[in-house]
């Protein structure tokens, strides 16, 4: 039990620090410069926030923008034509610049520290859009070889960033057993056979869950997100809602 006093004066240390730093080094909009409000959690300024390149016309199953005009619960041509296994989905934003600029600086420039504001605007589009609250959070795994290569998965660290923001916690739940062609260099026919049996359940996985939410960094023709969510409706999982920070156009 944590005593009120210790509690106050354990807060106001934070809030002064956080003050002084702030003081120090000012923070500034990560994609303007502009010097950001004193003593704010922000990352972007108001003008930057507001025009990024939010998805409003979304697919009802995958979250994907959807560039024809149609009814408000309308599915993408890509899933109508194909087996979903996942329930539903939120994608933030359209991959588009300026936001495609940074993901680019956190995947393939090792720049981690944005992996919060990102994650940041993930969470936005998923408490405005989702239906319910998960049980817990997994994420599309890297294949071990391609983890040393890199050093890191982002989706994995957007997944923890969100998990922080919505307060459930993260877990591996999937490992990707074939190391095979990176799927952005492939067409649409050699990305859905590149990723077919990619994945497996993790060998002490017991979860039987009835909403998860699964986390990637990008969206293009789903079979990624698709092939996993296949594997955890076979081990237990009822619902699942996949989280994407972009995607592309329908």
């Amino acid at each position: 039990m944590r005593f009120p006093v210790l509690h106050f004066f354990s807060s106001f240390a934070r809030h002064v620090t956080a003050g002084v730093l702030d003081l120090v080094y000012p923070r500034s909009c990560l994609l303007c410069g502009k010097l950001l409000e004193f003593d704010k959690p922000l990352y972007f300024c108001r003008n930057c926030l507001r025009n990024l390149p939010w998805i409003h016309a979304r697919c009802r199953e995958c979250g994907r923008y959807l560039s024809a005009a149609g009814p408000v619960q309308s599915a993408c041509k890509t899933c109508s034509e194909s087996r979903r296994f996942f329930d539903s989905g939120v994608s933030a934003l359209l991959f588009d610049h300026p936001a495609k600029k940074l993901l680019f600086h956190m995947k393939y420039q090792g720049d981690f520290g944005l992996a919060a504001p990102l994650a940041g605007l993930m969470t936005r589009a998923y408490v405005k859009n989702a239906v319910s609250h998960p049980d817990w959070i997994t994420f599309v795994p890297l294949h071990p070889f391609r983890f040393k290569e890199r050093g890191f998965n982002q989706s994995e660290l957007l997944a923890n960033e969100v998990g922080k923001r919505l307060r459930i916690r993260t877990f591996p739940a999937l490992d990707r057993i074939r190391f095979d062609a990176v799927q952005a260099s492939l067409d649409l026919r050699e990305r859905a056979k590149n990723i077919r049996n990619a994945f497996q359940i993790k060998k002490k996985f017991n979860r039987k869950s009835d909403h998860v939410l699964l986390v990637d960094d990008v969206m293009t023709t789903g079979n990624t997100l698709n092939e996993c969510a296949k594997i955890l409706k076979e081990n237990g999982v009822s619902y699942i809602t996949v989280l994407t920070l972009m995607s592309v156009e329908d």
